[in-house]
Formats: C-alpha cells, structure tokens, sequence
C-alpha cells in the first residue's frame, strides 16, 4: 500500500509540473496576443491618420488646380 501511495504521489506531482508548463505556456502565448493587438491597433491607428493627412493634402492640391 505504501508503494502505492508513493507512486501515486509521484504521480501527482508529475501532473503537477505538466500542468504548470501548459499554464505558463498559456499565459505566455496570451502575452504575446495581446502586445500584437496592442501593435495592430496602434498601427491601424497611426494608418488611419496618414490617410486623412494625405487626403487634406490631396484636397488641397485639387482646390489649387480648380
């Protein structure tokens, strides 16, 4: 009974470790996915105000001509 409780406890702990490798990974992975929405937000942003600088600019070139 002992040995199997020992191998039980082993065992335990094994899973112990595993689970902890899967959460750190998890965490990791969620880590990494929320600095690349971070970065996709604030290049869409920086994207969307190059747009309209260069539509005022466009707009401005156009009203010259006209």
């Amino acid at each position: 009974m002992t040995a199997e409780f020992r191998s039980l406890c082993a065992e335990e702990a094994y899973l112990q470790q595993e689970l902890e490798k899967l959460q750190d990974m998890r965490n990791k992975a969620k880590l990494e996915g929320e600095l690349w929405d971070e970065r996709i937000s604030s290049s869409s942003g920086q994207n969307s105000h190059l747009v309209s600088k260069a539509t005022r600019l466009w707009e401005s070139i156009l009203a010259r001509k006209g």
